[in-house]
């Protein structure tokens, strides 16, 4: 599903719409800042009605790929529990639902920076950032970023990897929808 919200949507400017993705799958939000967002199953995401205007902050629970569209004079800014994701226009996965305990963000392309209670740091592509919500420790290593969000692709690609690590992600049919 292609859920599209307009800077044009009459809301008061308190208002917090929440979107969430589809039960059986995932599902694809353009934002009004013509960044791409795909949320994966049971994944919200929030953002104040000023989205355009004024800031490009959104609020993710659970697992999201985001292709964030340019802008040098408004970052985009994505928070989870316990850390800030300063996006500088990139392509990257944050997976971070409740009850885990690590909250991860893959890089694929550009630049991000993590901001935590403790230290910030940056991404490059490639790397994956694992951060302990309990500990509150962070801690970035080269990764498959490209494995971390194929679910938001058509296709899963195995490269290097054994098939009966990721049984789980060949368990679910609606994973690949």
């Amino acid at each position: 599903d292609i859920y599209t919200l307009s800077q044009h949507d009459a809301l008061p400017i308190s208002a917090m719409p929440q979107l969430y993705s589809n039960l059986s799958g995932k599902s694809k939000v353009l934002l009004p800042d013509g960044s791409e967002v795909w949320m994966h199953t049971e994944t919200s995401l929030q953002y104040g009605s000023q989205m355009n205007k004024d800031e490009r902050i959104v609020n993710v629970t659970g697992e999201a790929y985001f292709d964030v569209a340019h802008d040098a004079d408004k970052p985009f800014i994505v928070q989870t529990e316990g850390m800030r994701i300063v996006v500088h226009g990139t392509k990257f996965n944050v997976d971070a639902f409740p009850g885990s305990e690590n909250t991860l963000v893959s890089l694929v392309e550009g630049s991000v920076s993590l901001e935590t209670e403790t230290e910030n740091r940056f991404l490059k592509p490639g790397e994956t950032a694992t951060f302990n919500r309990k500990t509150l420790t962070l801690k970035v290593e080269k990764d498959d970023v490209h494995f971390a969000s194929s679910w938001a692709n058509t296709q899963l690609v195995f490269r290097n990897h054994r098939s009966e690590e990721h049984t789980s992600e060949l368990q679910s049919p609606d994973q690949l929808v």
